[in-house]
């Protein structure tokens, strides 16, 4: 069936509903009847293989990557950074403004 015609509510009631969907693409388990087990193996990769930045926390999110991946800069690369960081929060939220 089509869900563009479904309420939410119907759709989760429906068998096109995934169920666990990113545990079970994490744990490569699709099909198969979850356990904990699997939830812990999609916990792991996503505590040991992924790192997340956020759009409305760019200073904390590039600080995150620059821990994770051992960046370190001299006197010009660091104002070069700040100066992008810096640019980048002055401008308009492109995103909210495809979204709006």
């Amino acid at each position: 069936p089509s869900v563009a015609g479904m309420s939410l509510e119907d759709y989760t009631k429906s068998p096109l509903l995934e169920s666990n969907w990113m545990v079970r693409t994490l744990s490569g388990k699709m099909d198969a009847e979850l356990n904990p087990q699997h939830l812990d193996i999609a916990k792991e990769i996503l505590t040991n293989h992924f790192i997340i930045g956020l759009h409305d926390d760019r200073y904390g999110s590039v600080a995150r990557f620059e821990k994770y991946f051992g960046w370190e800069y001299d006197d010009k690369q660091t104002s070069c950074r700040s100066q992008m960081l810096q640019d980048e929060m002055s401008r308009q939220d492109t995103a909210k403004q495809v979204f709006n």
